[in-house]
């Protein structure tokens, strides 16, 4: 199963475009597992690098960027900002606007 979860939500991660963010439940929602978030959370930071996820593009629930070092929220700001997703002075994006919203898989 651990297999199964990894490689789904590798999946979902990958489709999300430039110019879109998702949260963390809605991937684990869109990779087949809704109770999942903490495992999509655990998959970024440890596979972001060696898989070249695009880890900037996944916030919390709130729309928030939840990093825990001021140094990967200035990044994440960054890199969301260089796509066009506005983030405010405190981390959040309006999902409204820029919630990627792709049809169940």
């Amino acid at each position: 199963m651990a297999s199964d979860i990894y490689s789904n939500i590798l999946i979902v991660l990958k489709k999300i475009p430039k110019g879109k963010v998702s949260t963390y439940g809605r991937i684990a929602q869109l990779a087949g597992y809704e109770k999942c978030a903490r495992q999509v959370a655990w998959f970024l930071h440890n596979s972001s690098k060696k898989e070249k996820l695009p880890w900037h593009r996944v916030l919390n629930s709130q729309g928030k960027i939840v990093l825990s070092t001021l140094e990967g929220q200035i990044k994440q700001s960054s890199l969301l900002s260089s796509e066009g997703v506005e983030v405010s002075d405190d981390g959040k994006v309006n999902l409204e606007k820029y919630l990627w919203k792709p049809k169940l898989m």
